[in-house]
């Protein structure tokens, strides 16, 4: 048997192109005495996108609406606006959603506003739950 490998052994013409948007790809080698092919299918059908969670905010009696504003600016990015609009919504109507995130990222953001919201003695809850489809 030869020294050359089958992965040497690739050409351009080894590939198939198809019509098809996502066709399988398959590649064809050969040496002096062996012949493979491989069929590789699309890895973005093999990935599923990350399931995305809320963070939210939740209404109490003793967080000042101020703070809440400061929050949702330094750990969510809100534009004033946007953040007192929230802010209403957490106040007039119980909860108020700061943004829709990773699983991950939404764990962390809700760490820091909880640990934030501790350090002031303030009860903020920050939760975050799963997006529904």
């Amino acid at each position: 048997m030869s020294s050359n490998s089958l992965a040497d052994n690739l050409t351009d013409s080894a590939v198939d192109s198809s019509v098809d948007n996502n066709p399988p790809l398959t590649i064809t080698a050969s040496t002096e005495t062996d012949t493979q092919t491989v069929t590789l299918t699309d890895v973005k059908d093999q990935i599923d996108e990350p399931k995305m969670h809320r963070v939210v905010l939740h209404n109490d009696d003793h967080t000042p609406m101020e703070f809440v504003v400061a929050i949702l600016e330094s750990y969510f990015n809100k534009s004033e606006p946007q953040a007192t609009q929230i802010m209403l919504d957490v106040h007039k109507k119980g909860l108020g959603i700061c943004g829709v995130f990773t699983k991950e990222i939404a764990e962390t953001k809700t760490v820091m506003v909880t640990e934030k919201a501790k350090m002031h003695k303030y009860p903020l809850l920050c939760t975050h739950e799963e997006e529904s489809s």
